[in-house]
């Protein structure tokens, strides 16, 4: 696995973590993930995974409301892959081990890793960074339950 990269979690990974705040996955019955496709970044122990969405309206219409109240927003940003506008959800991520990571997200017959320019890279990176930071400190600014999904992985 490599920041940076896109991918899929396998199903295992949310039947073992109900009720944690996890977007569920619409993988198939074989157990094979599906969406949503993550974006990975490495950081201390763990890979931790920022969803990404399609639904562009409902996500523009949540930042813009955030940023009224608080005149920010680091749990959700806007950038294209694929040449398509996603919502990258910070306010979903959570750490995996590569132990539950189902495949990469790949274009061209699986040749092409799906990546983003660096420059979006690096943001995610520091948001993502800033979160845990807060979330060490008991400040949770995610929709996850991150101290169960810790604990979870490191059984």
């Amino acid at each position: 696995m490599e920041s940076g990269h896109f991918y899929f979690i396998k199903n295992e990974f949310y039947n073992s973590l109900p009720d944690c705040g996890l977007m569920s996955n619409k993988g198939n019955e074989l157990g094979r993930g599906g969406r949503p496709c993550h974006y990975c970044i490495k950081y201390n122990d763990y890979f931790w995974m920022i969803p990404i969405s399609s639904k562009i309206d409902k996500y523009h219409a949540i930042y813009e409301s955030k940023v009224q109240k608080r005149g920010f927003c680091d749990t959700i940003r806007f950038g294209y892959v694929n040449g398509k506008e996603r919502a990258f959800l910070i306010q979903n991520c959570f750490p995996v081990t590569d132990k539950y990571i189902d495949s990469e997200y790949k274009l061209e017959n699986g040749t092409i890793s799906v990546t983003i320019p660096e420059r979006m890279s690096h943001e995610l990176n520091v948001l993502v960074r800033k979160v845990i930071r807060l979330h060490d400190k008991h400040i949770n600014l995610t929709l996850t339950d991150l101290d169960r999904i810790i604990e979870f992985l490191k059984c």
